[in-house]
């Protein structure tokens, strides 16, 4: 069995039950944008995923809507919705435990790195982790690849062990910026994709694709395999389908 430093934790519904505050935020922003809000249950999907995702999702608006609620959002939240949470029972003890055999945890969390830092000092738990990696207020780094790749390069995981790396944010599958895999490609001999999707048909296959016909090196994809979905929480999902950021330090060390 391989043996882990580094242990990556989110935040909401995985150390603390975020619902109440995330779901009032939510209601607020939509009464005061003329919605009213009738049954808050369904409102508990926006507990994870980046406001911008869920807002454009779920109520279909438009970018100055967007920008608006989520605004609107942060107005209560900050007021009042921070303070509308719990940590799970055992989380601390669980903490000391990784602590204690000498592992390091760190946070990688959807949620701005500013509230993260102060619902962990709240909870008497901030002093556990390395790292407290978060997005930005800015909306410009709220993907939980875009925030695990920061929580990489902050702790220099890799880079402790002599091994480095580039992360390439790559937006979109088609087009697929076909230059930057080639170029990444040539200068350093091997690519690992990570995805929260299946690799069939996904980025995988896609960066596959080019450097089989343009500069063929050794591939890994960290990504859904050839299996059917299933339904569960998204801490569980991800390390279900090794999506974890272990799980991506691993394939990197496979091509080593």
């Amino acid at each position: 069995m391989k043996k882990y430093d580094y242990i990556f934790f989110d935040l909401d519904g995985t150390l603390s039950d975020s619902a109440p505050g995330i779901v009032n935020s939510v209601t607020y922003a939509l009464n005061r944008m003329g919605i009213d809000v009738a049954d808050k249950e369904p409102l508990k999907k926006f507990v994870g995923p980046p406001l911008v995702e869920s807002f454009s999702m779920y109520y279909n608006f438009t970018p100055d809507q967007i920008e608006r609620a989520v605004m609107l959002f942060r107005e209560y939240f900050e007021a009042q919705g921070i303070s509308e949470n719990c940590m799970y029972a055992g989380a601390d003890i669980l903490l000391e435990k990784l602590k204690y055999v000498g592992k390091i945890p760190v946070i990688a969390t959807s949620k701005p790195e500013p509230f993260a830092k102060i619902i962990l000092s709240r909870y008497g738990i901030d002093h556990y982790f390395h790292y407290i990696a978060g997005s930005t207020t800015d909306e410009t780094r709220t993907k939980k690849d875009e925030v695990i790749a920061y929580a990489l390069e902050a702790c220099k995981i890799l880079q402790q062990e002599g091994i480095n790396v580039r992360v390439i944010n790559m937006h979109t599958i088609k087009p697929l910026d076909e230059d930057a895999v080639i170029n990444a490609a040539y200068q350093t001999g091997r690519i690992i994709t990570a995805e929260e999707h299946s690799v069939i048909g996904g980025l995988g296959e896609a960066v596959a694709g080019v450097t089989a016909r343009n500069c063929p090196v050794p591939i890994s994809m960290v990504g859904v395999k050839d299996v059917f979905g299933r339904s569960g929480k998204p801490a569980e999902l991800l390390k279900y389908y090794g999506l974890t950021s272990t799980d991506i330090v691993t394939a990197v060390k496979s091509l080593m």
